[in-house]
C-alpha cells in the first residue's frame, strides 16, 4: 500500500509541476514589462502636471 501511495504522490507532483512551468512558460514577460513601463511613462505625465498646480508652482 505504501508504494502505491508513494506513486500516486510522484504522479501528482510531476503533473503539477509540469502545470506550473508550463503556465510560467506560456507568459510573455517581456511584454509586460514593456505595458507597465508605457503605463509608468503615460501616468507620469498629468501626475507631475496636478502636483505643480496643487503646490502653486509654474513650470
Amino acid at each position: 500500500m505504501r508504494t502505491i501511495l508513494f506513486d500516486l504522490l510522484i504522479v501528482f507532483k510531476k503533473t503539477v509541476m509540469d502545470f506550473v512551468t508550463s503556465a510560467l512558460s506560456s507568459i510573455n514577460f517581456q511584454l509586460i514589462f514593456q505595458l507597465t513601463c508605457l503605463a509608468l511613462i503615460v501616468i507620469s505625465g498629468p501626475v507631475i502636471i496636478f502636483l505643480l498646480s496643487a503646490g502653486g508652482g509654474d513650470m
